[in-house]
């Protein structure tokens, strides 16, 4: 019979093997079914609970209101999908923010999100997915229209305008170095810097001579006034 050959643990000290050096039974079950639910940002979860809370203050307001059909306290529980589409869509038309005016479309989207993913930690099981799910048709129609409707009067079609780097600052970038002509990475600034203000569309000098100057070879670099774009 051959020799058996002891195993690389079997050679090492018993101290070191006492309990609590080599393994941490201290984690609780509460601690790890916790970790098995999976990493969930902070924002996220922050969205989450906002989306949630403003649902339950709308239906809580609709329900104490007289002649209105109650909307089911149990709904995002449910599995009643053309209940929670129609729902949804009346709470996408009726919400409002706390000043008392219309939430922009991108809003209500984040609402809707935060809600869907209330509904999947709820239902682990049922992925679903109230975007594309051809059972909340519905609330799809409903969102069309209703994002329509608010675009027409001007909610959430406001475009934040691109702020211009004053002069002040580019003559301080140019006197710090950050911006030069010297150097690739200086060069790859200055190109930016002219491109950024370009496609904001809020120029307020022309690009001169001096800024991009002939070179040796007699080329000169690019060089137009914003009159001729």
């Amino acid at each position: 019979m051959p020799k058996r050959t002891a195993s690389a643990e079997e050679n090492v000290p018993p101290s070191r093997f006492k309990t609590g050096q080599q393994f941490d039974f201290t984690l609780d079950d509460d601690d790890f079914e916790e970790m098995a639910k999976g990493y969930t940002p902070k924002n996220t979860e922050t969205s989450t609970s906002w989306a949630l809370n403003t649902f339950e203050t709308w239906m809580e307001r609709r329900n104490a209101e007289k002649g209105k059909e109650c909307c089911p306290a149990d709904l995002l529980s449910t599995n009643d999908k053309a209940s929670i589409s129609r729902w949804l869509a009346r709470f996408v038309t009726e919400a409002r923010r706390r000043d008392g005016k219309p939430y922009p479309p991108k809003t209500i989207h984040m609402l809707l999100m935060g809600l869907q993913r209330h509904m999947r930690i709820l239902q682990p099981s049922n992925n679903i997915n109230i975007f594309t799910d051809p059972e909340y048709h519905v609330l799809k129609n409903v969102c069309d229209s209703f994002y329509r409707k608010l675009h027409s009067s001007g909610i959430g079609t406001e475009v934040k305008a691109t702020i211009a780097v004053s002069s002040e600052d580019e003559n301080r970038l140019w006197s710090s170095g950050v911006i030069n002509l010297t150097t690739p990475q200086g060069l790859a600034n200055a190109v930016f810097l002219q491109w950024k203000e370009l496609l904001s569309a809020r120029w307020t000098r022309t690009l001169r001579p001096q800024v991009f100057p002939i070179d040796k070879k007699g080329h000169r670099h690019w060089s137009w006034s914003s009159s001729q774009l």
